[in-house]
């Protein structure tokens, strides 16, 4: 490099955007200078442009999220975060209300001016209109119509005569 050569600077060189082709403003390139030594003679008219702001390009190693040195020691820096992990670290849940208040004693009292009840149309024994729910589902299994449940003596009576038709 000479003493009183300066800085060359082409404008077909500017970098280009990505996709669009558009040349990079000169306000944001730097000067652009020209690389080699007096000692090296192969490599000095090439020339080189640096960009100023590195938004530009692309970063070789984003950083990555670790977790504070104090909690690298610990165990915390395993655990995951959940949905009910989220806003201030507690579950609010999905807004519905309570329908009642605990008790000091562990109980919890119902108030009923906050349960919903839902008015039955009149005529609705009358109407033509079905459940989706077709007649031919059989109950599940493990439900039964009377309290006692399988216990029942007249289920049993009932379950034997169908399986054994005898009656």
């Amino acid at each position: 490099m000479g003493v009183g050569k300066g800085p060359t600077f082409n404008p077909a060189q500017l970098p280009k955007f990505p996709g669009t082709g558009h040349p990079i403003e000169p306000s944001r390139v730097s000067q652009a200078y020209e690389k080699g030594d007096d000692d090296d003679d192969d490599d000095d008219d090439e020339s080189i442009i640096t960009i100023e702001s590195p938004g530009l390009v692309p970063d070789k190693n984003p950083p990555t999220m670790r977790p504070s040195p104090i909690l690298q020691v610990l165990k915390y820096k395993h655990l995951r975060l959940t949905t009910k992990d989220v806003n201030k670290g507690f579950y609010k849940g999905n807004r519905t209300g309570a329908m009642g208040r605990h008790t000091k004693f562990g109980g919890y009292v119902i108030e009923w001016h906050k349960v919903r009840t839902y008015v039955v149309p009149e005529g609705l024994k009358d109407t033509k209109l079905t459940p989706f729910v077709s007649d031919a589902v059989r109950p599940m299994k493990g439900t039964y119509p009377t309290k006692e449940g399988p216990r029942s003596p007249q289920l049993y009576l009932d379950t034997w005569k169908q399986q054994n038709g005898l009656d």
